[in-house]
């Protein structure tokens, strides 16, 4: 996907605007945790395998949602989406694919010291893969937030950006890699990972 700068709208007789790389950053960090809580309810959770487990049978889950959630400091988000998974209750093995799409409603943030309001543009989609056996994760598990979106800040800045991030969690490696673009900027980081106990 080639992705434009955060830039100016063409309002502006300043030039061109941009958010920085810090508050890009604190932006998409913001993202990743709303869009993680606005649907963590609708993920279910600990180990099917209790419920079937007698039985030996697979179970299937397949559900599309809607959902409303409030924004840190005002405003919210509408949620559309969708899970699917696939879990052998006799090897405890598990696969779950989620996707989200979502749309910012004048939803504000504090990132690096500045308020900034934030609209879809259209949209952000998010996508995530886990995978799971004996719920120890195997194999890589992936996420992807991709899209765009408008931002007018409290000091007198707007403009436009444009999103396109992967995650990698090579759970054989403990490692989790993080990449991408955020408003123009574009950065890699990876890091030690730990599953959670």
């Amino acid at each position: 996907m080639l992705l434009a700068a955060c830039g100016d709208t063409g309002a502006s007789l300043v030039g061109l605007e941009r958010l920085s790389e810090a508050e890009s950053e604190a932006l998409a960090a913001q993202f990743a945790v709303l869009g993680f809580n606005s649907v963590d309810d609708q993920v279910p959770a600990g180990s099917p395998a209790g419920v079937a487990g007698a039985l030996g049978v697979p179970i299937t889950i397949s559900s599309t949602f809607s959902v409303s959630h409030p924004c840190p400091v005002g405003g919210s988000i509408a949620v559309d989406g969708s899970v699917e998974g696939n879990f052998e209750t006799d090897t405890r093995a598990a696969e779950v694919d989620i996707e989200t799409t979502t749309v910012h409603q004048s939803c504000q943030f504090d990132a690096e010291d500045v308020r900034v309001t934030v609209d879809g543009n259209p949209n952000l989609v998010t996508t995530v893969h886990l995978a799971a056996i004996d719920d120890v994760a195997t194999g890589l598990q992936t996420a992807s937030l991709r899209g765009g979106f408008s931002w007018v800040t409290a000091d007198g800045r707007e403009g436009a950006c444009s999103i396109d991030v992967q995650s990698v969690v090579d759970p054989a490696a403990m490692t989790q890699t993080t990449s991408g673009t955020i408003c123009g900027h574009q950065f890699s980081v990876t890091e030690e990972w730990h599953p959670e106990s």
